[in-house]
């Protein structure tokens, strides 16, 4: 929320995107061994990739690969997979839209901080629309990646 204002309509999806960083969870509250696998909250991912998906479901996996050691500090190394089941938009005399994203990464997390070091995840954007007789479709591959580091303050 705002403080002594009401947000307008940027200021609320602004605010749903630091509510889904903010409220990521990538763990479960029990021990997993390396190689083992466990659903995840998409939110966080609804929100980077599923703005102008609508209602689209998603679905996330979380996969432990290995625990070491990297630039000093003790990092999780993880995979993931997402997956939209896809949506169809029938609207206005035979007019109809669909679209679907399939992607797989890799998340670097620091156990030290317990923040995210590094991720990086591709895969596909899906799109169609037809109006009547007229099909138009979309796969456009994506990249995203996102490196943080912490200095410490002077």
């Amino acid at each position: 929320y705002l403080e002594g204002s009401t947000a307008d309509n940027r200021q609320v999806d602004e605010l749903y995107e630091l509510q889904a960083y903010e409220n990521r969870r990538w763990f479960v509250d029990y021990p997993v061994k390396i190689g083992e696998s466990w659903p995840i909250n998409p939110a966080f991912f609804r929100h980077l990739l599923l703005r102008d998906l609508g209602k689209a479901q998603l679905k996330a996996s979380m996969t432990l690969e290995d625990v070491k050691d990297v630039d000093g500090t003790r990092t999780a190394i993880l995979s993931f997979k997402l997956d939209t089941i896809e949506v169809r938009d029938k609207g206005a005399a035979q007019s109809e839209a669909s679209a679907s994203i399939s992607a797989t990464g890799k998340l670097h997390f620091s156990l030290d901080t317990m923040l995210d070091r590094e991720m990086v995840f591709s895969g596909l954007l899906k799109t169609s629309a037809r109006n009547g007789d007229h099909q138009t479709s979309v796969i456009l591959p994506f990249t995203i990646r996102s490196t943080k580091t912490i200095k410490p303050s002077n």
